[in-house]
């Protein structure tokens, strides 16, 4: 009954982190792709990516990165209801993006003492 749960869970926080992922690409390809300022097809863009994010069970996430990329998300999302310059939020959502693809390349990263040495030059 245990391991079902621990799999429910997980399987239900994949989902959500996924969701999550999958939102904010689509977001950052569209900012990229789209030089004019019609704020209005931007607002529709946002309520039509952020229906499955809010159809999914929201789940404690446990990572900075998808603690910050929930953060983000959630302003996003958030958008339509406050009055925002649509210039600045591409900036500030494009920088954020961007540093979380830092904090996601960092961890992908390990320290030089675990590795194995593969090269001995016989010194």
């Amino acid at each position: 009954m245990i391991d079902s749960q621990k799999q429910q869970s997980r399987h239900l926080r994949i989902i959500y982190t996924r969701l999550l992922e999958r939102g904010l690409s689509k977001c950052v390809s569209y900012l990229k792709k789209e030089e004019n300022d019609d704020k209005e097809a931007f607002l529709t863009f946002v309520a039509r990516i952020s229906k499955p994010i809010q159809k999914a069970k929201k789940v404690p996430l446990d990572n900075s990165y998808y603690n910050a990329l929930e953060h983000l998300m959630q302003s996003v999302m958030t958008l339509p209801q406050r009055e925002f310059e649509l210039e600045e939020t591409r900036a500030e959502i494009l920088s954020t993006a961007n540093s979380l693809q830092k904090i996601l390349r960092q961890r992908s990263k390990s320290k030089e003492k675990h590795k194995k040495k593969n090269f001995d030059d016989g010194y």
